[in-house]
């Protein structure tokens, strides 16, 4: 019983640690994507 425990728990904090790892990746990602259009969209302001 004590193996199960700790094979729950241990793919748990494996789970965990995987879903802020993706959520950082996606954050990192959001943001390049976002400083990558910021220069165009500066440029593209005097002719809005």
């Amino acid at each position: 019983m004590v193996d199960i425990a700790v094979d729950i728990v241990a793919g748990i904090g494996v789970g965990i640690v995987a879903d802020i790892a993706v959520d950082i990746e996606v954050a990192v990602a959001g943001a390049g994507a976002s400083l990558a259009v910021l220069p165009f969209v500066d440029k593209a302001e005097p002719f809005a």
